[in-house]
């Protein structure tokens, strides 16, 4: 996860800028108030930037590997007469 020398900025759109101009790192998303990267989500309070590692859903660690092969229905046995 991308960690800047300078951790305060005058806003989220400065960091923003600074990623454009001077790194390489794809944004996937910004709504003002967070920033979303594929590394993870960085936010601003009092000027202050933290970073917060992206958590990625059970789902999306399951995509690659094979599902387990479903059990065989087991038949209750016949009532005796």
């Amino acid at each position: 996860m991308y960690q800047p020398a300078r951790r305060r900025w005058n806003s989220l759109s400065d960091f923003r800028d600074h990623l454009i101009r001077d790194t390489k790192i794809e944004i996937k998303g910004f709504n003002g108030y967070e920033l979303i990267t594929r590394q993870g989500i960085y936010t601003l309070t009092h000027g202050e930037l933290t970073a917060m590692p992206k958590v990625e859903s059970k789902k999306a660690n399951n995509a690659g590997k094979k599902a387990a092969p479903a059990k065989k229905p087991v038949k209750a046995p016949a009532k005796k007469k």
